[in-house]
This record gives C-alpha cells, structure tokens and sequence, in this order.
C-alpha cells in the first residue's frame, strides 16, 4: 500500500511525499519479496529520481529495475524502466547508449503489441538518429511509425504527432518548406 501511495503522488508533482512513501515501502518489504514487488518500489525511485534530475542514480535504478523484472514482468514496468534509462543516457551525453535503448524498447513494445510502447521508442529513437545527423533513418522510422498510426476511424492517432513534428522539422532544415507546412 505504501508503494501505491508513492505512485498516486507522484504525477502530482508531490515528490519528498512520494520519496518518503517510497521509502517506507522499501523498509516494509520482507527479505524474500517477490522480485515484481521490489521492482515497483526500485521503478517508484527511478521515476523520482528522473523527476529530480538526478541521473547517475537514474541509471543505478535503471538496471536495478531491469535486473530484478528479468524474472518476470507482469505489469510492464521494464519499460518505465527503458524509458528513463534512455533519457537518462541522453541527457548525460551518450546518444549511443540511447538510440540501443530505445531500440530495446521499441522491441518489446512490438513483441507485446503495445502501441503507445513502440510509437514512444521509436519517435524518440527517431530524434536521437536526427540529433547524430542521421535523417534519413529519422525519416524512414517516422514514416514506419506513421504506417501504424490508422485510428479506429481512419484518422492517424494522436501518438503520431511526435512522428510528424519530427518529419516537419527535418523538411524544413532541407528547406522544403511546402513539404514541412504539411
């Protein structure tokens, strides 16, 4: 119950109340928790930890993270996980970790089916190629993602905007404007 509490505050933005419900979680578990129960208090951290702008404990609490949910993963949180450990590499300077975790994310989200995953990975991986001057890869992964973006009424879903911003930006530095426009 403390790790939830810990999850409810944190999108509020209540980050010393989550740390300290974080904190009482990781003193209650027992020894011998399950290892998916460690993780969801090891991922409560990482988020705060992200939150914080603290990122070498960002990435301490990312492979933790991975390490135990190697087990088993029944609620999706090695991708809480990838997520913030690519940030994390992005932010400290190392695009090339980055764009490998990306793809490691990218590939679960399309071996579990999960959309909202995959578009995530891979609009971020696309801007990572676009940042190492790599635009045509950044393209042809916008328009990949933009192959599977069809809604349930044939509009594109709203995940594909990053997809197309991204394809914006890159006509426009080629300068075609009428093609960025669109």
């Amino acid at each position: 119950l403390a790790t939830v509490q810990g999850w409810v505050l944190l999108p509020t933005g209540q980050l010393d109340a989550a740390e300290a419900w974080a904190t009482r979680a990781e003193e209650l578990l027992p020894a011998d928790a399950p290892s998916t129960s460690r993780a969801l208090v090891t991922c409560l951290q990482l988020n705060i930890a992200h939150m914080r702008y603290q990122m070498p404990l960002v990435l301490q609490l990312a492979h933790q993270a991975l390490e135990l949910l190697d087990q088993g993963d029944p609620f999706g949180l090695s991708v809480t996980a990838l997520a913030n450990l690519a940030s994390a590499q992005m932010s400290m300077g190392d695009l090339s970790a980055a764009t490998e975790t990306y793809r490691e994310m990218a590939r679960r989200g399309q071996e579990g089916g999960h959309l909202f995953t995959l578009f995530t990975a891979w609009s971020s991986l696309a801007y990572l190629l676009h940042l190492q001057l790599k635009p045509r890869e950044a393209e042809a992964l916008c328009q990949q993602a933009l192959e599977q973006a069809d809604g349930p009424r044939g509009k594109l879903v709203p995940m594909a905007g990053r997809a197309l911003v991204l394809l914006g930006l890159i006509a426009y530095e080629r300068n075609e404007l009428g093609a960025a426009a669109e």
